[in-house]
């Protein structure tokens, strides 16, 4: 009997297998370098190389338990791995928050490397999702800018003596001013006293007298300055 057509039909078969495992994972690097080439054009934290490998981890990781184990499983420690990552490069500073979207990104690229190692339709959906993450971190960010094209951006300058509630107090007034904080710090003087630099974003109806008049009710012994 010749065995040959049949052991040449499994090397065609384990060489078929080979090039669909390779197209995913080329199929995740792609996607995720998509994705990480804008978070990098725009200069954050988390850029074209964290993406790739982001996802095409995933990609692995999914594709070795889609065969030989529990994929749900591994999609579920995946997910959770990729939360730590993402809290990674999350920056605080004050009230200032940087980093969420990029953070986002990290998290929809995992979320995109499952899909392809899932193979099928799913490979398919991670492709659309690729194309409506770029749309939403394009257009989003020029409809935030039509948002908020007519406020203006102002800092000014709150010192008041050293006491428990004077922080909330102040965000509470702005707040109420109509006011939006966009960035907040704090000094504390050697004679007692704490300063408060806030960074505002206030629309055109909003004028600095209001501020100013919240301010002096909520803190009487406060001194204000417009920077």
């Amino acid at each position: 009997m010749n065995f040959r057509p049949l052991w040449e039909y499994l090397q065609q078969a384990q060489a078929l297998a080979f090039y669909v495992e390779a197209g995913y994972l080329v199929l995740a690097s792609l996607l995720g370098g998509f994705i990480g080439a804008q978070r990098e054009a725009t200069n954050h934290s988390a850029g074209l190389r964290t993406h790739v490998l982001v996802c095409l981890g995933a990609c692995l990781l999914t594709r070795i338990h889609f065969v030989n184990g529990d994929p749900g499983r591994i999609a579920a420690q995946v997910v959770t791995g990729i939360g730590f990552l993402g809290a990674g490069v999350i920056l605080r500073r004050g009230l200032s928050v940087r980093g969420l979207t990029t953070a986002a990104t990290v998290w929809v690229v995992a979320a995109v490397g499952i899909s392809c190692g899932a193979g099928g339709l799913y490979a398919a959906s991670a492709t659309l999702a690729t194309a409506l993450v770029l749309f939403t971190l394009t257009v989003g960010r020029w409809s935030e800018n039509l948002i908020h094209r007519n406020e203006r951006q102002t800092t000014l300058t709150i010192t008041v003596s050293r006491h428990k509630g004077a922080v909330s107090a102040a965000l509470t007034a702005l707040t109420e001013a109509g006011a939006t904080v966009s960035a907040f710090e704090t000094e504390d003087l050697p004679d007692g006293r704490r300063v408060l630099l806030v960074t505002l974003r206030m629309r055109p109806d909003v004028k600095e007298q209001d501020v100013c008049d919240e301010l002096n009710q909520a803190l009487p012994d406060a001194t204000i300055e417009w920077v």
